[in-house]
C-alpha cells in the first residue's frame, strides 16, 4: 500500500516553494499552499475567493509538477520591511 505524503507550509516552513509565492505563465500570481507525493504542487491564485480556494477542480487552482518550478512559475522576491538608513 502507498501512503500520500503531503508537505504543508507548517509542516516545512524551511521549503524553497511551499508556502512561497509565484508568477505564472499565464500572468497570475500563485501561492503554493501544499506539495502532494506522486501529484507534485497544489497552488492557489492570490486572488481566490474563499468559498473555491479548496476546490482542486476550480481554475483558481492548479496541480503543478515540480519541473515548471522555475519554468512555468517564477518565484515573487520576498519585499524587505526593513528600512536601512544610509
Amino acid at each position: 500500500m502507498i501512503q500520500t505524503v503531503i508537505k504543508t507550509p507548517e509542516s516545512h516552513p524551511a521549503h524553497r516553494t511551499i508556502g512561497r509565492t509565484f508568477h505564472a505563465w499565464d500572468g497570475h500570481q500563485y501561492y503554493c499552499d501544499s506539495w502532494e507525493s506522486g501529484r507534485g504542487y497544489w497552488m492557489t491564485r492570490v486572488d481566490t475567493q474563499p468559498e473555491v480556494s479548496d476546490d482542486a477542480s476550480s481554475p483558481y487552482r492548479r496541480n503543478v509538477s515540480e519541473q515548471a518550478i522555475g519554468r512555468n512559475f517564477y518565484l515573487v522576491p520576498v519585499q524587505s520591511t526593513s528600512h536601512t538608513r544610509h
